[in-house]
């Protein structure tokens, strides 16, 4: 079977929910002699496999295969996936820096700034508490905002809706007033 032909079975395995044989099926194309490092093949299956660990609740695979993906090919999607596997750590202030990343290529993305408030405020239950609560806040707000401005605009998006929907519930759940404004 080719590279090409395992990457789509580790892909299909992974949408049908088989995350273990799609870890199996993608380490054979990662760990192949005549694969480039740098290939995007590579990257695809390195991708996936990280994506099928994450499946498999196996965060710490998980994250050093995103790692090695940066480390790689910096960008930051990756970064955001690799936040998203250090907050199921845990590891808040990680996941921050790497939301910070991606925030700045992708500042307009509602999504994003909700990642944020989210991880401050699970950081802010151990630390600095009230510091970490006026950020998320300002997060939230933040998604909040940019939901109205892509509504006004015609490119709101479900996942622009998601995200403020997320946002005022959050806000919600600080005890703070919300006025999403937006019309969905």
């Amino acid at each position: 079977m080719t590279l090409e032909a395992l990457i789509r079975q580790g892909r299909d395995l992974i949408m049908s929910g088989r995350y273990g044989e799609a870890v199996s099926t993608l380490t054979k194309v990662i760990n192949d002699d005549a694969i480039d490092p740098h290939s995007e093949q590579f990257t695809t299956a390195l991708s996936y496999r990280a994506f099928a660990k994450d499946g498999l609740g196996e965060w710490d695979d998980a994250y050093a295969d995103l790692t090695r993906l940066i480390e790689l090919h910096p960008d930051a999607e990756v970064n955001r996936a690799r936040a998203g596997i250090l907050s199921k750590m845990g590891r808040y202030r990680e996941a921050i820096d790497d939301l910070e990343i991606a925030r700045r290529k992708y500042s307009l993305s509602p999504e994003i700034h909700v990642d944020l408030g989210d991880n401050r405020r699970e950081l802010g239950k151990t630390e600095e508490t009230e510091k970490n609560n006026e950020e998320a806040e300002r997060n939230y707000r933040m998604a909040i905002q940019l939901g109205k401005e892509s509504e006004l605009s015609g490119r709101i998006t479900k996942r622009d809706y998601v995200a403020l929907t997320r946002a005022e519930v959050a806000l919600k759940a600080m005890g703070k007033d919300v006025d999403t404004g937006y019309t969905s």
